[in-house]
């Protein structure tokens, strides 16, 4: 029988990997207190806190396989956790965690599961930039991770997490995913994703349902919206099975779509409603290339209203790196030739209609 109480000791992550090897992607040093009994085979921790830097952790539960690293089990959980996401890169390095430190401390409460590359876990955590929840699993052991989880949020605002003012948002939703890999030659993964009674930006949104699908180095997406500011729908097929390049294709429909809302500009105020259909190469790159077709049904857009009509795009890229830009539309007809940037030539456009 083993019985131990450790009073506010530092550990190390390198010492404690010496017993532990399977810990090994820990890294930093900790503020133990600690309080446990039993046997190696099953250790029940009545209390373990762990402080690292800004962040405390509270554990109990029960320990199996201590004297056998390799089968070492948890079934571990935490009530009162406090993790300021800014030490979790630190502590986590091989994982390349982001540094999410800008929505402030996350109070987290979880149960969990399994080995420590090999784990089912249920937890929720609420910080200023909203509230949400996970019950799912990951596994580590094999080449490419596998994992399955049902999640949700509620009140969650975007910006706050990615301190940029473009993504202001109040998000309520759930969904699902279940699949293997990250990288496109292994990824096999399916997820679905419903929002409900949220906004992003000047977008309120009823409901939003899509889907994402991606194997065989292939990611298809889908996605039906709901809103006060028009109805949209889109289908999506991204193709990397190509080293060269990536295609793409494109269909969507609107219906009464205010593009201010979508851009959050007065400029675009509009209620258009319309069919798209695009496909081409290395989509929102330098080097991208398309062909596009937009069929209004009878719109407006600000002040000018117009019957049914339809506008063709096609973006060209020769060789040497030459890029042709033809348009042809009801309002204008136009073709830029030569060696530029689109990016350039949107920031060229959006001044020009701004100052309009």
């Amino acid at each position: 029988p083993v019985e131990a109480s450790i009073s506010s000791t530092v550990v190390a992550a390198e010492d404690l990997q010496k017993f532990l090897p399977s810990l090994n992607f820990l890294r930093g040093s900790t503020r133990l207190e600690c309080s446990l009994a039993g046997e190696f085979g099953a250790i029940r921790v009545t209390k373990l806190q762990a402080v690292f830097d800004h962040s405390t952790i509270n554990l109990s539960g029960t320990v199996s396989n201590l004297h056998r690293p390799m089968d070492l089990t948890m079934n571990i959980e935490s009530k009162g956790t406090l993790i300021q996401p800014s030490d979790v890169p630190k502590l986590l390095p091989f994982f390349h965690i982001p540094d999410y430190g800008n929505v402030g401390n996350l109070a987290l409460d979880f149960h969990y599961v399994g080995r420590p590359l090999d784990f089912q876990v249920t937890a929720t955590a609420s910080t200023t930039a909203g509230r949400m929840r996970v019950d799912g699993s990951l596994d580590l052991t094999g080449e490419a991770m596998k994992y399955h989880a049902i999640f949700g949020g509620s009140s969650v605002n975007l910006e706050k997490a990615f301190s940029k003012l473009s993504l202001r948002s109040h998000l309520n939703f759930s969904g699902t995913i279940q699949g293997k890999g990250t990288s496109i030659d292994e990824l096999h993964s399916a997820l679905t994703l419903d929002v409900d009674s949220s906004s992003f930006g000047r977008i309120p949104i009823s409901h939003l349902h899509s889907t994402v699908n991606a194997e065989e180095k292939k990611i298809s997406f889908a996605a039906k919206l709901r809103s006060s500011e028009g109805d949209i729908g889109l289908e999506s097929m991204f193709d990397y099975t190509s080293k060269a390049s990536t295609s793409y294709s494109l269909k969507g429909v609107g219906s009464h779509v205010n593009l201010a809302a979508v851009f959050d500009d007065d400029h675009y105020d509009s209620d258009c409603s319309l069919s798209l259909n695009a496909k081409g190469r290395d989509f929102l790159t330098e080097r991208m290339t398309t062909d596009l077709l937009v069929e209004f049904l009878p719109s407006r857009f600000g002040a000018y209203a117009f019957d049914s009509t339809r506008a063709e795009l096609h973006l060209q890229l020769d060789s040497l790196g030459r890029k042709t830009i033809r348009l042809a539309s009801p309002i204008a007809d136009a073709s830029i030739d030569g060696t530029f940037s689109y990016d350039g030539i949107l920031r060229t456009v959006s001044s020009y209609v701004n100052a309009m």
